[in-house]
């Protein structure tokens, strides 16, 4: 009797510690976008933060110039050469999980919202809204021109 009850909480002691291991993605990652990547082949889309799609152009002094593709420029130098750890957040249905991910202990959600090529996502939280003010006041990334986020329904939103 004592094996068997034995045998039966085994399965119940093991099945949180596997459902943490599904929630933890670890390894090189590879830019997809400023905003997603990909570890092992799982797309994770960092938790808060949003950025230009990646065909996206933003206009600064008078001029388009490819800022999505920029964006995914700026991720793609924050992952090189770094170990990224991501811990799965949120599963959004019909889009990549929502991660929090570090790469080589460093923030990149916050890294790429400080550098000013994503956002503060305040859909999500208000976590990176003070990271981004600061972004805008420095005039760094996306803050030295006009762009678009997607929830502004064509409002440019500028710099200055």
């Amino acid at each position: 009797m004592t094996q068997l009850a034995l045998g039966l909480l085994v399965p119940l002691v093991l099945t949180p510690a596997a459902a943490q291991a599904q929630d933890m993605l670890a390894g090189p990652a590879e830019a997809i976008d400023g905003r997603s990547l990909s570890i092992g082949g799982t797309v994770i889309r960092l938790a808060d933060i949003d950025a230009p799609d990646l065909d996206r152009n933003c206009a600064m002094e008078g001029r388009n110039y490819p800022c999505g593709r920029l964006a995914r420029a700026a991720l793609a130098d924050l992952l090189t050469g770094a170990q990224t750890e991501c811990r799965i957040v949120g599963r959004p249905v019909g889009t990549p999980p929502l991660a929090e991910c570090l790469a080589d202990g460093f923030d990149l959600s916050l890294n790429m919202v400080h550098t000013g090529w994503a956002y503060a996502d305040a859909a999500q939280s208000n976590r990176y809204t003070g990271i981004e003010n600061s972004a805008r006041t420095a005039r760094r990334g996306l803050w030295r021109g006009e762009f678009e986020r997607p929830t502004d329904r064509g409002l440019a939103i500028s710099g200055e």
